[in-house]
């Protein structure tokens, strides 16, 4: 049997988890979005025998309704349309990406 290992690296963005960190999640893509994470084994699902269903962390679905809303408060940029296209101004703590065509 292999050995199991004390630590797995989890995709803060889907949750993929790797054995080793990784610069690039291949199930999204994102970058740097791999996490260190102390492992916990479960056990199996029922009617899996193979010896390759090592499970690392279980990941459970949340409803929609269970999910907490986040509210937080806006900052106006002064500029009524980027506000708007930002949902109501600029979130504290946030990162905004601006992108166009040059001349945009």
């Amino acid at each position: 049997m292999a050995k199991q290992p004390a630590t797995i690296y989890v995709c803060q963005n889907c949750g993929r988890q790797e054995r080793k960190w990784s610069g690039r999640c291949a199930d999204c893509g994102e970058y740097s979005s791999f996490v260190e994470e102390k492992f916990r084994p479960t056990a199996p699902a029922k009617g899996i025998n193979s010896p390759n269903s090592a499970f690392f962390r279980e990941v459970k679905p949340l409803k929609f309704s269970e999910i907490e809303s986040q509210e937080s408060s806006r900052t106006s940029s002064g500029i009524d349309e980027f506000d708007r296209v930002l949902g109501g101004g600029i979130v504290p703590g946030s990162l905004v990406l601006i992108g166009g065509s040059p001349g945009i």
